[in-house]
């Protein structure tokens, strides 16, 4: 690993850290690090039986269908991981204005899911590369009726069109190759953002992206896009980057040369440098 990489200085302080804990803090450090947070204004869910499956209220906002096993993936989505937490309600009072959400590494679709089910004539286009995530967000979207409004589609976005190498994992994650040492490798349709727009004859006024690495090959080819300065949820892989050899510097760089800044999802403007010199390996915040 090259010493004057950020990643080796981030693995580095993390592992004196680690050493310096006592055992009982050493799991909370290392999970922090990956992105979690224990704290954070945890939604109130309620969960009551609803034929042969669930019914999730969302603090009086929202009520899904879901079904058991996809109990454990919204208690970490909106309760347990402070950092998804405040994601999500920065992402849900965001809404409120938004017609048109591109999803960009939609997985399961829950994005997709909390747009859509927010009301109104909303519409949302979800892109994920896994075959078996775009089930399961098919399968989420039909319970709760948003089928007709939540067009899935299964492909990456990136850089330009064409076919792209990726790595499935054993979970059925699909991520950039150089990621992930337990990944298969295969390929995946490649659309990019902006042949996106042309293909719909639409733009969207909300993104998020959650792509394991990818990042900067789903922002080059969304220029055209950021030209019109939608809002940005963007999920930022530090180390994932670093280890395909793009500096995340350079990923907020794209989107600072479009005119954006950066926010908190609790609100706070925050530094470029604060998110590309973080300690920690994943950074969520917006771009607006």
């Amino acid at each position: 690993m090259n010493v004057l990489s950020k990643r080796f200085w981030r693995n580095l302080a993390r592992d004196l850290l680690w050493r310096a804990l006592p055992e009982s803090a050493r799991r909370g450090v290392a999970r922090r690090a990956s992105g979690y947070r224990e704290n954070g204004r945890r939604f109130r869910l309620t969960y009551a039986r609803s034929g042969d499956g669930l019914s999730v209220d969302i603090e009086g906002r929202l009520r899904l269908r879901i079904q058991d096993r996809d109990r454990k993936r919204f208690d970490f989505q909106l309760v347990e991981n402070g950092d998804c937490v405040d994601e999500a309600r920065s992402f849900l009072d965001a809404v409120a204005s938004k017609r048109v959400l591109f999803d960009v590494g939609s997985a399961e679709g829950l994005f997709s899911l909390l747009f859509c089910a927010a009301g109104g004539d909303r519409r949302a286009f979800a892109y994920e590369a896994s075959p078996v995530m775009c089930a399961e967000a098919r399968r989420l979207a039909g319970l709760n009726a948003c089928a007709a409004r939540t067009a899935l589609h299964n492909v990456a976005v990136g850089e330009r069109e064409g076919s792209g190498r990726f790595l499935r994992r054993a979970s059925g994650y699909f991520c950039p190759v150089g990621t992930a040492p337990d990944g298969v490798e295969g390929r995946a349709e490649v659309v990019t953002l902006d042949s996106e727009c042309r293909r719909l004859g639409l733009e969207p006024d909300i993104v998020k992206i959650d792509v394991e690495g990818y990042e900067w090959e789903v922002l080059q080819g969304g220029r055209k896009l950021w030209a019109r300065r939608p809002l940005i949820f963007l999920e930022l892989h530090l180390n994932a980057l670093e280890e395909r050899g793009i500096p995340p510097r350079d990923v907020l760089g794209l989107l600072t040369d479009h005119g954006y800044r950066f926010f908190e999802h609790q609100g706070a403007e925050v530094p470029a440098r604060r998110l590309y010199d973080s300690l920690r390996s994943v950074r969520r915040f917006i771009a607006r």
